[in-house]
C-alpha cells in the first residue's frame, strides 16, 4: 500500500535539511525575554513540527493545535530546557509526539464512549500520565490567563505567539504600530510569568 502523503512529505522535509540549525543563541535570548527569539524559532521549525504532528493525528486542525501547543510549551519551559545538541527541533518533536498521543487518546475515548481516564489496553506508564496531566493543566492555565486579558492583548498574543507573525505583520493586521505590538506582547509575557509562577 502506498505510504500516506502526509508521512511522505514529513520524511522529505527532514531529509531536505542539509545541516542542523544552532538554536542555542535563540534559546538564550528567549530565556532573557527577547520578544523576537520565539518568532525566529517558530519560523525555523514550524513546518517540520507541523508535518510531524500531521503524520500522527487525523486532522489538520489537530496538527495545528499540537504545533501551537509545542511552541507554547517551548516558550513556557525555556529556562528549564536542556538541549541534546544545538537544535530545539528534537525537543519540539518529542513534545509534539506527547501532545499528539494525547489527541489520539482523547479521540479514541470519544469514539468508544469510554468513561474511564485510561482504557485497559493503554500502555502509558503512571509517570507519563502524570507528566501529560501536568502539561495539560499548564496549557489550560495559560489559556485562562490569556482569555482574561483585554481583547487587543489577546489578539497580539494569538498573532505573535500562536500564529508566529512578526511584529510588523501583527501591527498591520491590528492597525497599530510595530512598537505598540512589541510593548503589548512584552506586558502579556510578563503577566503570564507572574501568574504562572504563583
Amino acid at each position: 500500500m502506498a505510504e500516506p502523503l502526509r508521512a511522505s512529505r514529513y520524511r522529505q522535509d527532514l531529509t531536505s535539511v542539509d545541516h542542523v540549525e544552532d538554536d542555542v543563541p535563540l534559546l538564550l535570548r528567549l530565556r532573557d525575554g527577547d520578544d523576537t527569539a520565539l518568532s525566529e524559532l517558530h519560523d525555523r521549525h514550524v513546518r517540520t513540527v507541523y508535518l510531524f504532528a500531521r503524520s500522527k493525528v487525523e486532522s489538520s486542525s489537530d496538527a495545528e493545535e499540537v504545533t501551537q501547543d509545542a511552541f507554547l510549551l517551548l516558550w513556557r519551559k525555556c529556562r528549564r530546557i536542556d538541549l541534546a545538541g544545538t537544535s530545539c527541533l528534537p525537543w519540539l518533536l518529542t513534545t509534539a509526539n506527547y501532545l499528539a498521543l494525547n489527541v489520539q487518546r482523547a479521540s479514541r475515548r470519544r469514539a468508544k464512549r469510554v468513561t474511564t481516564v485510561l482504557s485497559e489496553d493503554d500502555l502509558t506508564s503512571p509517570s507519563e500520565v502524570d507528566a501529560e496531566a501536568a502539561r495539560n493543566l499548564e496549557l489550560e492555565q495559560v489559556r485562562r490567563i490569556i482569555t482574561a486579558l483585554p481583547p487587543m492583548d489577546q489578539d497580539v498574543f494569538r498573532l505573535c505567539m500562536v500564529e508566529g507573525l512578526s511584529y510588523k505583520q501583527a501591527a498591520y493586521q491590528l492597525h497599530t504600530s510595530h512598537s505598540a505590538v512589541r510593548n503589548r506582547l512584552s506586558r502579556v509575557r510578563g503577566a503570564l510569568r507572574k501568574q504562572m509562577d504563583r
